[in-house]
């Protein structure tokens, strides 16, 4: 489920904006509610109000690198499904980036790049960031367009 909603939602924002460029956070955001073309199996309670997954995380998206890239972050990923996820979205292709950190860290990191080498035993690694104390049992995934 959570690479249907990462590629709905990357296809929609590419179809809303094309080659244009992609704005700011709030301009994606508000376009993909707008349009109604985020994925039914988020929750938005109102129009302005967060949006969830199916987690109870908070799914970010926002525009990056002066509007020429997007991002998309989700909370609330637990770890033991973060690396499958990983291997399942990077190989559908469209993404340039990704990091994992601990879910408690504000903002998504420093992004990663996707190679063609990638392996899973990288995914494991990627998604068991920093231990902290005590260990965080979800992390926060975040994907970079292409």
């Amino acid at each position: 489920q959570m690479v249907y909603e990462f590629q709905s939602i990357r296809n929609s924002v590419k179809t809303l904006y094309g080659e244009d460029g992609y704005g700011d956070g709030s301009q994606i955001r508000a376009a993909l509610v707008r349009t109604k073309q985020l994925p039914s199996t988020l929750v938005l309670v109102t129009e302005n109000s967060p949006i969830r997954n199916a987690f109870g995380g908070f799914v970010t998206i926002e525009g990056t690198d002066g509007g020429s890239r997007f991002r998309i972050s989700y909370g609330k990923v637990p770890r033991r499904l973060c690396p499958g996820f990983l291997a399942n979205a990077t190989k559908s292709g469209g993404w340039a980036f990704f990091n994992v950190v601990n879910d408690s860290e504000s903002g998504p990191g420093n992004p990663q790049p996707i190679n063609s080498w990638i392996s899973m035993d990288d995914f494991l690694t990627q998604c068991n960031p920093t231990p902290s104390s005590p260990t965080p049992t979800s992390v926060l995934v975040t994907l970079w367009s292409d």
